[in-house]
């Protein structure tokens, strides 16, 4: 085998890894909310997360999630997480988008800093059910 292929061979073995242990760890960089819901009607099952603690005044988390996205920031961003921990609560309201309304999904619902949240509302669940947001670490 030539020197120019060792190199190259060497350079992949080592770019490989790299790249994934890069990915892994951005993924446990950031608290992410997914947006699980099934809606086959065009236009519903959106959301929208609103931080209602944990963050600075005037900041913190807001965003519309369309059905099957997610949301996602790094935990460690001092205008959503104050305290700078990774355990820290932050706390989100979620609501359900319609075209011309919303209706809330969860209220004030806890997550940790470097965890994420699943919404999915499913047909026949009412508005308020606890199974809608759930949390983990």
């Amino acid at each position: 085998m030539s020197k120019l292929m060792l190199k190259l061979l060497a350079c992949f073995i080592f770019t490989v890894p790299m790249i994934f242990i890069a990915v892994s760890a951005d993924k446990a960089m950031a608290f992410c909310i997914y947006n699980n819901n099934v809606h086959s009607t065009s236009g519903y099952g959106d959301i929208e997360v609103i931080q209602t603690s944990g963050h600075k005044f005037g900041r913190g988390y807001h965003a519309k999630i369309k059905k099957g996205d997610r949301g996602c920031v790094n935990w460690s961003d001092s205008s959503v997480n104050t305290s700078g921990k990774k355990d820290s609560t932050l706390r989100f309201d979620v609501y359900y988008l319609f075209p011309n309304s919303k209706v809330m999904l969860c209220n004030n619902f806890p997550i940790k800093a470097g965890g994420w949240m699943t919404v999915k509302h499913e047909a026949g669940w009412q508005w308020n059910d606890s199974r809608i947001c759930k949390a983990f670490y």
